[in-house]
C-alpha cells in the first residue's frame, strides 16, 4: 500500500526508485509499505521463535494466540492471551505493526511461572537509548525483550495487547 493514501498502489504509481528496509521507495518521494505479512515472512519467524522461546520456559506445550484463535481476529488473539494467562499456560500472541517510515511486529509471551515479556520488532532497529535498563536488544538491533513488571497487568492499545507500567499505567512499550 502506499504509505501517504494507505490503499492500494495503481500500476501508474510503480516508479520504482530505490528498496530497502522492507521499503519500496517510489520516484515521486512516496513509499510502498507491506498491508500485512504472509505467516511466512521472516519477521513472522523471527519474532514466534522468541515469543515461542520466552514462553515455553520449562514447559512443553506452549499455546500460539495466532492458531488459537478461530476467527484470527486481534481481539481474539488477546483473549486468548489473557485467558493463557489466567490459567498460568504457556501462551505467545502477535500483531503486526505499521509505522510511517518502517514495518514491526509486537508480541507478548508468558510463560507458566507468570513472567510475561514484550517483544517488538522493527525493520529500522532499535538503538539503545530511551529503552529501560532490562530491556535486551537482539538480531542486530531489531528486535527488543522486555519483561513486563509484576503485578502483571494487560492493556489493550488500538488493537494489540501490552503490558502496562503498574505505576503510571502506561504502556511498557
Amino acid at each position: 500500500m502506499l504509505n501517504t493514501s494507505l490503499r492500494e498502489a495503481a500500476s501508474s504509481d510503480l516508479r520504482y526508485a530505490a528498496f530497502g528496509n522492507r521499503i519500496i521507495y517510489l520516484a515521486d518521494a512516496r513509499k510502498l509499505i507491506p498491508w500485512e505479512p504472509s505467516e511466512r515472512d521472516p519477521i513472522n519467524r523471527l519474532v514466534n521463535e522468541e515469543l515461542s522461546t520466552l514462553a515455553a520456559g520449562k514447559a512443553g506445550e506452549v499455546i500460539d494466540c495466532q492458531k488459537n484463535a478461530t476467527g484470527r481476529g486481534y481481539d481474539e488473539r488477546s483473549e486468548c492471551a489473557i485467558q493463557s494467562f489466567a490459567e498460568h499456560k504457556p501462551f505467545f500472541v502477535r500483531y503486526y505493526t505499521q509505522g510511517v517510515d518502517s514495518v514491526g511486529s509486537h508480541g507478548i509471551a508468558g510463560d507458566a511461572n507468570g513472567n510475561v515479556f514484550v517483544v517488538d520488532y522493527d525493520s529500522l532497529g532499535w538503538t539503545g537509548y530511551h529503552l529501560p535498563s532490562d530491556a535486551k536488544l537482539l538480531n542486530d538491533n531489531h528486535i527488543v525483550v522486555l519483561p513486563c513488571p509484576k503485578p502483571v497487568t494487560f492493556r489493550k492499545i488500538s488493537i494489540r495487547l501490552t503490558c502496562a507500567d503498574p505505576i503510571s499505567g502506561g504502556p511498557r512499550m
